[in-house]
């Protein structure tokens, strides 16, 4: 805003306005902390084409020099695996100086350091070694489940009676010419007949595909029979180019099976204690089953077994010389479509030892499973 004003006399002539005044930026000159990037990854077939860059302002860097036991070089073609050391030389601009600085590289500290006596050039030295590839890497290992087939989780496939088909997948970062990946199935209370991978063949027990590598990334068919109960791992290590696996490449996957229709239950524990004299209470019972296999227990009740038959228990308390079950009802996930249980059910799992298969009945999508507590003393 700016305001005039004329004296009186109309000698002299005032103007006032005001104006925006900000604080000068100040340039600190010295340099205190150094951060580059440029030297990470590298093989004596990167190597002579690495540049070291910065987003700092106040210097510049010079270009990369190597030696190999003291001497330079020169010939990066016939250049060979082993300890290389790499010299940058960061020069200040004229308004700028060295001071003491904290030197970062790909992130890690240089300790080794020198400075001009004029403080205008920084030369870091860092040692590394260097091989004619960078190694193999093996990364997200997948299985792809046709939708119809998708179980509960991410990695659970739903069988059906004709079988069921997964595909198999891993990146592969650094393939040479000629290397494959394997994958291995190691079968765990199931045999290598219930599964198999097209084209691949068996190991002693194990389930192996050994496939190509195209546009870094290897690919398998996995195909499961309905006769596969367990849940399994998947395994993927890199195969170089002379036949050798290198089991430190490793990656694993687990994979959660759900037959169509459910066949068996597995029951982890069971919790429930009658005590004489006491009223019965439901909350105090744990029916505890595998998680993830298509069923959820929906309700639990106390019960007991009398002329060979289970009763629905309406006694007002527990009574000694009575022997009490509990009666676990089942249902199929809601998460899941299409799947169902079957006529006849196997329970199995540390929990199945007092269950009373003759009681055991699936009723309109449901499975009601009755396991003995024994008599009450």
């Amino acid at each position: 805003m700016t305001d005039i004003t004329i004296s009186e006399d109309r000698k002299t002539l005032t103007v006032t306005t005001t104006v925006q005044v900000t604080k000068p930026v100040v340039v600190k000159p010295e340099i205190t902390v150094v951060n580059l990037t440029g030297l990470a990854d590298l093989t004596t077939q990167t190597a002579q084409s690495a540049k070291v860059t910065t987003s700092d302002t106040g210097y510049s860097v010079d270009a990369v020099t190597w030696t190999k036991s003291g001497t330079d070089v020169t010939d990066w073609e016939t250049a060979t695996a082993g300890e290389y050391t790499a010299s940058i030389t960061l020069t200040a601009d004229s308004k700028h100086h060295f001071d003491s600085p904290t030197v970062k590289l790909d992130e890690g500290t240089v300790s080794n350091v020198t400075i001009s006596d004029d403080n205008k050039t920084l030369t870091l030295t860092v040692t590394m070694q260097l091989a004619k590839t960078l190694p193999a890497k093996l990364s997200n290992l997948n299985v792809t489940i046709p939708s119809s087939n998708q179980g509960i989780s991410q990695n659970s496939v739903v069988v059906e009676e004709s079988g069921t088909s997964i595909d198999v997948s891993i990146d592969v970062e650094n393939a040479v010419a000629s290397s494959k990946v394997k994958f291995i199935i190691t079968p765990v209370g199931s045999t290598s007949a219930d599964m198999n991978f097209t084209g691949g063949s068996t190991e002693d027990n194990d389930i192996v595909a050994t496939v190509d590598i195209n546009d870094n990334s290897a690919n398998a068919t996995l195909n499961i029979t309905k006769a596969q109960k367990t849940n399994f791992t998947i395994r993927a290590q890199y195969v170089d180019e002379k036949g050798t696996v290198l089991s430190d490449t490793e990656k694993t996957i687990d994979v959660t099976v759900i037959n169509n229709p459910i066949d068996y239950i597995i029951v982890d524990s069971i919790s429930a204690t009658p005590v004489v004299d006491e009223a019965p209470d439901n909350g105090i019972i744990s029916v505890e089953v595998e998680a993830n296999k298509g069923y959820i227990v929906k309700s639990v009740e106390w019960g007991k077994i009398e002329n060979n038959a289970y009763k629905t228990l309406a006694d007002s308390t527990f009574v000694a010389g009575t022997t009490y079950a509990v009666k676990a009802t089942l249902e199929v996930d809601s998460c899941l479509s299409g799947v169902s249980f079957a006529d006849v059910i196997s329970v199995q799992g540390a929990g199945a030892s007092n269950c009373l298969s003759n009681f055991t009945s699936v009723n309109e999508g449901t499975l009601e499973i009755v396991f003995s507590v024994g008599e009450l003393k």
